[in-house]
């Protein structure tokens, strides 16, 4: 009678089991092919041409490495590490890709009002004048204008072209730029002369971005030299006495006070970061 309890309760257990089993596997499954979707429209969104699968594939041999390593050092920062880059690596990367191509279309926008303007000035439309700028520039403008091009061919208003233009690129110029363009339009007014303006004062706000960003560029660099002393600091003592800062990863109180010194000096950092790098204009 024992027995058959026993074989009922493993039963249980087991089917219990199973379903947890199946569950978790359904569960990472419709997880990953969401992230994968993700990955794919951000993608699709920065014109990168490599597949989602590929970036993935390209991760596992750092993840097996890293798996490999914390195994036999015993690691579970490590391990933990290694998982983290293989989720978020990706992301990382496009989010950085996408700052840098936003950078380059804002460069890019101090030359396209002029450009623009002088189209409209020799008598052709708003729409004539995006279809040469297609031509006669460079990515990533040449690739958005391409796409607004396109979507105005599909019926879509310039308004709203422009307005998904912003989803892809929020730059603030072009969100004051549509605002003039769609009053000169409504009122019936010169829109060359409204570019102009628009083209005067972008340039006004780039030479002044770039003032202020000489100026803090000193702050900058003492953000860096101080956050990073301390960390010279401690490999030369290692290695002109090893063992003098040992105390710090082996009792307690040094791990408190290591902890303290990483806290405090992130915290420092990222205060400089941002009274240095603040978008007042």
């Amino acid at each position: 009678m024992l027995s058959a309890g026993y074989i009922m309760l493993w039963g249980c257990f087991l089917f219990l089991g199973k379903k947890t089993f199946t569950f978790l596997c359904r569960k990472y499954e419709t997880q990953h092919k969401n992230r994968i979707s993700t990955l794919h429209q951000k993608m699709r969104n920065q014109f990168i041409d490599t597949s989602p699968s590929t970036m993935q594939k390209r991760l596992y041999i750092p993840l097996l490495v890293g798996l490999m390593m914390s195994l036999l050092t015993q690691s579970i920062e490590l391990f933990a590490l290694s998982i983290f880059i293989f989720l978020y690596m990706p992301f990382a990367w496009i989010a950085w890709v996408q700052k840098k191509r936003l950078q380059a279309f804002q460069k890019q926008m101090l030359l396209f009002f002029p450009f623009l303007s002088s189209v409209l000035r020799s008598g052709h439309t708003l729409e004539k004048a995006i279809k040469q700028s297609c031509k006669n520039t460079r990515p990533p403008l040449s690739q958005e204008m391409e796409i607004v091009q396109k979507e105005m061919q599909l019926g879509h208003s310039f308004e709203e072209a422009i307005s998904n233009l912003l989803k892809r690129m929020p730059d603030p110029s072009l969100t004051m730029a549509l605002a003039a363009i769609s009053v000169s339009r409504k009122m019936g007014a010169s829109l060359a002369e409204a570019i102009d303006h628009i083209a005067i004062h972008i340039q006004q706000q780039a030479k002044l971005k770039s003032e202020i960003k000489a100026l803090t560029a000193q702050g900058k660099m003492q953000a860096w030299v101080s956050s990073l002393m301390p960390l010279l600091l401690m490999v030369g003592l290692h290695l002109i006495a090893p063992g003098y800062i040992s105390p710090l990863f082996y009792t307690n109180v040094g791990k408190i006070a290591l902890l303290y010194c990483i806290v405090s000096m992130g915290l420092g950092g990222i205060w400089i970061y941002h009274i240095a790098t603040k978008e007042y204009l």
